[in-house]
């Protein structure tokens, strides 16, 4: 099942780069219009960067790099978690 999980992952940071390639692809929304045909969702390309979509998207090659190298999405390489130092210690020497 990692194989598989890794493999897919694979495939998706493939597809990501892909769509990455072309230079407007965060400029292009999805709005709704209406036609004569009555509502119907297009594809717009507008000047705003897609500042949501950029972080769904750095998010999601986080999580697939994690997959495919064989551990677990926000933890680390290693196994081990380091966990912040409790602010209530007061180390006076």
């Amino acid at each position: 099942m990692k194989k598989k999980a890794e493999s897919i992952a694979g495939d998706m940071l493939r597809l990501l780069d892909e769509a990455l390639r072309d230079p407007r692809q965060l400029y292009r929304y999805h709005v709704t219009e209406k036609t004569e045909r009555g509502n119907e969702v297009v594809e717009r390309t507008f000047e705003k960067f897609d500042t949501k979509t950029a972080r769904e998207m750095a998010s999601l090659l986080r999580e697939l790099s994690a997959i495919q190298e064989g551990r677990e999405a926000g933890g680390s390489a290693s196994g081990v978690i380091v966990l912040p130092e409790d602010a209530g210690t007061d180390e006076k020497s």
